[in-house]
């Protein structure tokens, strides 16, 4: 049975987590009761930018919320679905800051501890989520079947492990715990996610994973040297993979891509001595490499599938003018090659 409903533009986002009809003087809302912060947050925001919007518009919809959510979606704002896979810290957890900053974003960001942050109005974090263990891709879908996320509109994996090794020092241990971190985790967990259901990744979706230049083996060069085995391979392996699942993803629409955010001032590169490097190599605060990210991504299409970006040029990539050529001429962004 149909009936007339007056429906804010902030219900689709809502309508992804479940249904519920609320009264508030006279207007039907639609959302779930434990987000009613998020109307508020949005109204301040649109308030001061688009008041037109905040009229809100008549419809003739069904109770059911499949038609619900298909009438809906030809009226209203899309709100969206990005998550954030290693979203405490260094990049992951500046990404957090910035997307959130947008308050029509809701965030889902996970975490490696039993116990991480507390909720924010649009950020939801996801606990025992680590990338590097089996259990990581079901622990991820049971939290996004049981909080009823049926899409997902940006994936963004930054999880990443980095120990150092040289030919005199190599290691079976900490190249094995960079495979499953860095490239066996991440692709297990978009393979999950894709095969969960036809919708969870769709043409409005796009897969970001978070690589480095180090992966480039065209970008390799004397003047760097060898070493660091499993850092540069992984990261090679994730190249790949996210090659093979741009091809495997493209009919669905979904846009795949490989980014290398910056050289950053992190706890990681810190951690193997990089910090020593920081003023010369152009070292950015994850902060500034997360602002960069995030435009970047804004602009990332399916036209771009499983390719290899540099969002923040070749400023910080200590190899690129021997092989690319003056760092002044190349472009920013930069599409790296493999």
């Amino acid at each position: 049975m149909e009936r007339l409903c007056a429906v804010h533009p902030n219900a689709v986002w809502h309508m992804r987590l479940s249904y519920i009809l609320a009264t508030n003087e006279g207007r039907f809302l639609i959302g779930h009761h434990k987000h009613a912060s998020r109307y508020e947050a949005w109204l301040r925001h649109h308030q001061t930018t688009t008041p037109q919007m905040l009229t809100p518009v008549l419809l003739s919809l069904s109770t059911e919320p499949q038609t619900l959510s298909t009438v809906a979606k030809k009226y209203l704002v899309d709100m969206p679905v990005v998550l954030i896979v290693g979203a405490t810290r260094g990049l992951g957890a500046s990404l957090v800051k910035s997307y959130a900053n947008q308050p029509t974003n809701q965030i889902l960001a996970t975490a490696r501890a039993s116990s991480p942050p507390k909720d924010a109005d649009n950020i939801a974090y996801i606990p025992n989520i680590d990338i590097s263990s089996p259990e990581a891709s079901k622990t991820l879908l049971d939290y996004l079947n049981a909080h009823s996320i049926r899409h997902i509109d940006i994936v963004i994996v930054t999880a990443g492990y980095f120990a150092t090794e040289s030919l005199k020092e190599p290691s079976f241990e900490a190249q094995e715990k960079m495979y499953k971190t860095c490239v066996i985790g991440p692709t297990i967990l978009v393979t999950a996610l894709a095969n969960h259901s036809p919708g969870l990744l769709n043409s409005s979706s796009k897969v970001i994973l978070v690589s480095s230049e180090s992966g480039s083996i065209t970008l390799r060069h004397e003047s760097e040297g060898g070493g660091n085995y499993g850092h540069h391979a992984s990261k090679t392996a994730l190249n790949m993979s996210v090659k093979l699942l741009s091809l495997d993803l493209k009919d669905r629409g979904v846009a795949v891509v490989a980014v290398h955010p910056g050289f950053m001032r992190t706890e990681m590169t810190k951690n193997v001595g990089f910090d020593k490097f920081w003023d010369d190599g152009g070292a950015v605060t994850p902060d500034v490499a997360a602002k960069s990210l995030a435009e970047w991504i804004g602009t990332f299409d399916i036209s771009k599938t499983g390719q290899y970006w540099a969002p923040r040029g070749a400023a910080d990539i200590g190899t690129a003018e021997p092989i690319l050529g003056p760092k002044e001429k190349l472009p920013v962004p930069l599409q790296l090659p493999w």
